[in-house]
């Protein structure tokens, strides 16, 4: 048996929802037998199509307070303590040893709250744990060459020695896609790790995405966020507008009232093209479909936020063939220049270096789009849930 734990899942917003269903597909295909627990606000509707339990009380990376010096500590404790409380009174009476815990958004409180929990077990029966770390801890600083990294490694250190105390470290593994933060995670944790690719949900088979028509010339998709960008889009959209008239653009806002707060900013701006705003909550379904209808996706992520971390949008993007503008020293970046992906690179996180980059991607969009349609079936292949299920082993 999996269990498996989406505890960030709510709605159908963000990828917990649409990788949840790849993975239970994946499972069904395998002939593995899987149960689902979200979070305790998860949508009934939702609830009742997994065939989930709502049990847990705090999202990953939830926050608690604000004062740098002990916020961190704040959320390992409470964060953490809660989670291994919550495993404690609904696995702990069903868990077997053969069975697998996995822990699709994992960071250094659910490694704790693991340690925590198999601590009130008998030994006999841990089962295997697997957390997925899609990113490194938001406190440590990746410098631009991503060969240090510093921070406080030792929340990352007790839970494995903790681990070790009670003869459990053999029983937890670490995946994540960045093999720079598992080299980083295996040295503060002592634990295993193994790379992987990413859990990437396809709702349009590869030969239907590609022949899907272009609506938008270029695109901003993905949460509203700071480090997404945010604060640097509608300018970005403004400029390319002004230097090179006639692009319709496509931007995803996160609420409702922001569409209209990011038009009357273009307008202030100067702007007179054409924009679509996809405001609120999206469906998977609607999400994809734009992708596909999408030239150019630009993502101009803050480099420092994604030295180390994996990216859901430019999985998706890659899987159904549209190419996109990252920023240079990231994992992102890793996937254009190694080939995996098709684009282009920004080399600085300011306006001009991300315009420079993405009309270079305009400039030679017909052969990135040939070489991102190439890259597809073989992008699915290596990120999909059945190719991280094949860990559990």
């Amino acid at each position: 048996m999996i269990h498996f734990i989406q505890h960030g899942l709510v709605d159908r917003h963000s990828h917990f929802f649409g990788e949840t269903l790849g993975y239970l597909e994946a499972a069904k295909k395998m002939n593995l037998p899987i149960q689902v627990w979200t979070h305790t606000k998860c949508e009934p509707e939702i609830v009742s199509k997994l065939n989930a339990q709502a049990i847990f009380p705090h999202i990953p990376d939830a926050s608690f307070e604000s004062d740098p010096l002990s916020s961190e500590l704040t959320s390992y404790l409470i964060a953490g303590g809660a989670f291994a409380s919550t495993l404690a009174k609904f696995l702990s009476p069903v868990v077997k040893s053969d069975d697998w815990v996995f822990i699709a958004y994992a960071s250094q409180n659910e490694a704790y709250a693991v340690a925590i929990w198999l601590q009130s077990l008998p030994a006999q029966q841990h089962p295997r744990v697997i957390l997925f770390c899609h990113r490194p801890e938001l406190i440590w600083k990746i410098d631009g060459r991503r060969d240090k990294v510093s921070g406080y490694p030792s929340f990352w250190r007790f839970a494995g020695q903790l681990l070790t105390r009670i003869g459990a470290q053999d029983r937890v593994e670490i995946l994540a896609p960045d093999p720079r933060l598992l080299q980083f995670i295996a040295w503060a944790s002592g634990l295993k790790t193994q790379k992987t690719g990413l859990p990437s949900p396809y709702f349009l088979p590869v030969s239907e995405a590609l022949t899907q028509k272009k609506q938008f010339d270029i695109g901003f998709m993905g949460e509203f966020r700071p480090e997404r960008g945010r604060d640097l889009m509608l300018t970005l959209i403004a400029d390319i507008d002004k230097k090179r008239p006639g692009f319709e653009f496509l931007l995803q806002v996160h609420h409702a009232h922001q569409k209209d707060e990011a038009i009357s900013a273009l307008r202030e701006m100067g702007f007179n093209g054409r924009v679509t705003i996809l405001p609120g909550k999206v469906d998977p379904e609607v999400f994809v479909q734009h992708i596909t209808q999408t030239r150019l996706m630009v993502l101009p992520y803050f480099p420092d936020r994604y030295r180390l971390r994996s990216s859901g949008v430019l999985s998706e993007c890659t899987a159904y063939g549209t190419p996109c503008v990252v920023p240079a020293q990231t994992w992102l970046s890793d996937q254009v220049e190694t080939g995996a992906a098709a684009g282009t690179v920004f080399e600085k996180w300011t306006l001009e270096s991300i315009a420079q980059a993405t009309f270079e991607a305009i400039d030679q969009i017909e052969p990135l789009t040939q070489q991102a349609a190439l890259k597809a079936a073989d992008w699915r292949e290596k990120n999909c849930a059945r190719d991280v299920l094949k860990h559990l082993n």
